[in-house]
């Protein structure tokens, strides 16, 4: 399945490249489509559906689900776009027929993600969970020129420095490490009990990388003084244009205006670009399930997400309400695909019970992605423990590739990976 953008906000799911291309020709030509929602359309008849942006298709109401309103085209390929950004005549159409939905087009399910099959498996939606030779925990990954690697923070000179470390890998093979930068570049973090002091040993934790076409290399870590559990875990930014060691550049600690009422003490979370250019980062440890905070720069000011007189919105409210009391979320991760598709991942409590995932158009109202929870602890087989995914674009931009830390007696932490198709919803679902 692959996912493409037209005019960043129709998500289709199955056009072939040649049809992509004549749509892109046709509505560079400007042609003009003639307006549609008129009284007496039928939920499943063909309509023109308007984008918010002008942008136009013909297609049929399938379904609408969780602020998602899915259409099939006449070449059969289906189309999702998030309910919002659709015409106000559309909206309409759609408040028409509500209670009359047009009847499901059948699709393949696959068997693992059936209720049955989700527990005998542990998982849903994603393929089978292979052992990687990665001995490690809070291992990112991404693909670079045709290439895998990973990437993950770690002690380099006990007591005094750790680093981030990228390393190929494929299949079982691993290629040299090479060592991008080091704790050393940090510069403002301070002893828990001298808060004037700088600390002599930082080190950072739970990486998140991603590529970005202007900025290159963007990574997030979570630094601390000392060792882990003596002092709160704060993220804090690192770039560079190529990646190379010698060229990454400290942004320092996010900082926040206004500064957030409640502080965890750990706080984590993933960075991605946003449609309008700014940054955004998806946190937790500030107050709610998970926040969400932007900025024009690297270098800052953040300002959290608010409505109205509220300072900080959570993301996931629906996930909120399925958590047990006290339990919380951490190891959050988040991903863009496109402009108009993003997707997070959030562990529930710690140890975690259950990986649930959510899935946005527009990066700030999230809904479930299909059936929830995702991943159970038992997806590796005699593995019972297990921490956060962290998920990566695959090479041709068709599949999601997410690494995941299993506990394996004798080992530690061992990286599985797994793939899933890239899209809003599960096809079929």
């Amino acid at each position: 399945m692959k996912a493409v953008c037209l005019d960043r906000h129709f998500h289709d799911h199955s056009a072939s490249a040649a049809l992509l291309r004549i749509a892109g020709s046709l509505l560079l030509a400007g042609m003009a489509f003639t307006s549609a929602g008129a009284t007496g359309e039928e939920a499943g008849s063909m309509r023109t559906w308007t984008s918010a942006k002008g942008t136009q298709i013909e297609a049929a109401l399938v379904r609408t689900a969780g602020g998602l309103v899915t259409l099939k085209k006449s070449d059969g390929s289906l189309v999702t776009i998030g309910r919002g950004m659709l015409s106000e005549a559309d909206r309409r159409f759609l408040d028409r027929h509500s209670e009359k939905p047009a009847p499901k087009t059948p699709a393949p399910v696959s068997t693992s993600d059936t209720k049955q099959q989700f527990k005998k498996t542990g998982h849903r939606y994603w393929g089978p969970f292979e052992q990687t030779p990665i001995v490690y925990d809070y291992v990112a990954g991404l693909y670079r020129g045709g290439n895998k690697f990973f990437y993950l923070a770690c002690v380099r000179k006990a007591g005094s420095e750790t680093a981030v470390l990228e390393r190929p890998i494929q299949g079982q093979r691993m290629g040299n490490p090479k060592w991008l930068f080091s704790s050393r570049l940090v510069n403002d973090v301070y002893l828990p009990k001298n808060p004037k002091k700088k600390a002599p040993f930082v080190q950072m934790a739970r990486t998140c990388i991603i590529e970005d076409e202007k900025a290159g290399l963007v990574c997030l870590n979570s630094v601390f003084a000392g060792k882990y559990g003596s002092s709160p875990l704060e993220p804090a930014l690192f770039s560079s244009k190529n990646g190379a060691p010698g060229t990454w550049t400290y942004h320092g600690k996010i900082k926040f205006d206004p500064p957030p009422r409640k502080v965890g003490r750990i706080c984590e979370g993933a960075i991605v670009r946003a449609p309008n250019g700014n940054w955004r980062v998806y946190l937790v440890g500030y107050g709610v399930t998970v926040a969400v905070a932007e900025s024009a720069s690297l270098d800052g000011p953040w300002k959290f997400e608010s409505r109205g007189s509220r300072t900080l919105i959570d993301v996931v409210k629906p996930l909120a309400k399925k958590l047990v009391k006290g339990q919380g979320a951490c190891f959050p991760y988040a991903l863009k695909v496109a402009d108009n598709e993003y997707h997070l991942w959030v562990c529930e409590g710690w140890p975690c019970k259950a990986v649930w995932h959510l899935s946005s158009a527009d990066g700030l109202q999230f809904e479930f992605y299909g059936d929830q929870p995702e991943i159970l602890p038992t997806a590796a087989p005699g593995r019972s423990a297990m921490k956060g995914v962290r998920a990566f674009p695959g090479p041709k931009g068709e599949t999601i590739h997410g690494f995941v830390p299993f506990h394996v007696k004798g080992k530690g932490w061992v990286i599985y990976e797994s793939t899933m198709p890239v899209g809003l919803q599960p096809s079929g679902g």
